[in-house]
């Protein structure tokens, strides 16, 4: 059966490092880089963003990850989708993506700017991430999902 196969495939967690940085305004007052737990976990952004105005950079990054290796990363919202000045902000709930080559070619190196006002930023990165890949036939895996606790009203049911 499909369970003996998968329960037969090696398995290896990744550790995930999120990078906060301040860009303009009140919205996070200093950098933070939260080590997550091996193979991920859940980040409530409400320790983090501090302020409701302005802008800040958020990276993930795999400190372990091996080079080389076909990584997949996918992204499920956990957002509602919101209209803020004619602007779409989020994918909306449980809407899902691969994001692999936006990762690989750019988040991996540059940071995501997202901005405070009106909780933009749980509408944008709020969700569950997921990183996976095989390597030499051992499957590498991480998770994080993002939230911000004091918006329940923003998050999908």
């Amino acid at each position: 059966t499909d369970v003996q196969v998968l329960s037969n495939v090696p398995r290896r967690l990744l550790n995930l490092v999120l990078e906060i940085t301040p860009k303009s305004g009140n919205a996070v007052s200093q950098a933070q880089q939260l080590r997550l737990p091996t193979g991920g976990g859940v980040v409530d952004l409400a320790r983090s963003v501090e302020g409701g105005q302005g802008a800040f950079l958020m990276q993930m990054k795999l400190d372990n990850f091996v080079e080389g290796s076909d990584l997949r990363v996918f992204y499920v919202s956990g957002s509602r989708k919101a209209t803020v000045m004619n602007e779409s902000y989020g994918a909306g709930c449980r809407s899902w993506m691969e994001v692999s080559t936006w990762y690989e070619n750019t988040h991996s190196k540059v940071p995501i700017e997202v901005f405070a006002a009106e909780q933009r930023y749980v509408r944008v990165l709020g969700g569950t991430w997921v990183f996976s890949a095989i390597n030499d036939g051992t499957l590498q895996l991480a998770a994080v999902t993002l939230k911000d606790s004091r918006f329940p009203q923003i998050a999908c049911d």
